[in-house]
């Protein structure tokens, strides 16, 4: 009725919508009815839940369930039909960025994309209001490092022309820069 093409569904950092990841089967095919019934498909998620468990963070806990949280949010995303995965452009939230944060983060990326390829999902980098990922050529800069198709850019335009005043250039341009690896726009 309101004529929404899709939804988007959130792993957001509480334990109650991280849960989302640990749907048993048939919740997931009662969801997948749902989506029928209704017509309104599910078709991205947010896996925000990687700002708290980052995939770069130098605890090996922290990390660890981000990691966790990844492979069970793209097998779900498979499951459900969902094509894209939207994954936080940060190495670490809560803490220093690193060059050793920067390697975890770049290491579980490419172990990311891998499930992906396998589940047929595609992952998108959001830009994100930090340094490390707040500009579409920082994110073109890992999906070239990641070399996987089923790596691509989702970026933030809040975020990409923050990032843009900020650092005196254009934002088109910066957008051009992704081109043939941008997956959405928000």
């Amino acid at each position: 009725e309101c004529g929404y093409d899709y939804v988007e569904i959130s792993i957001d950092a509480s334990e109650e919508k991280i849960q989302r990841i640990y749907m048993s089967d048939e919740e997931r095919k009662k969801l997948v009815d749902t989506m029928f019934e209704v017509g309104l498909p599910i078709r991205s998620m947010s896996v925000s839940a990687l700002t708290k468990y980052a995939l770069g963070d130098s605890d090996p806990k922290i990390r660890h369930r981000g990691e966790e949280i990844l492979e069970k949010s793209i097998k779900l995303a498979a499951d459900l039909g969902i094509r894209t995965v939207m994954v936080p452009g940060y190495d670490i939230y809560f803490g220093e960025s690193t060059v050793e944060t920067k390697k975890y983060f770049l290491q579980n990326i490419k172990v990311g994309a891998q499930i992906a390829a396998r589940e047929g999902v595609l992952l998108g980098f959001e830009t994100m209001e930090n340094e490390f990922m707040n500009t579409t050529a920082k994110g073109a800069k890992y999906v070239s490092m990641v070399e996987s198709p089923y790596l691509k850019i989702y970026p933030d335009s809040g975020n990409i022309t923050n990032a843009a005043v900020l650092h005196k250039h254009d934002v088109c341009e910066d957008l051009s820069i992704g081109k043939g690896n941008l997956i959405a726009l928000h």
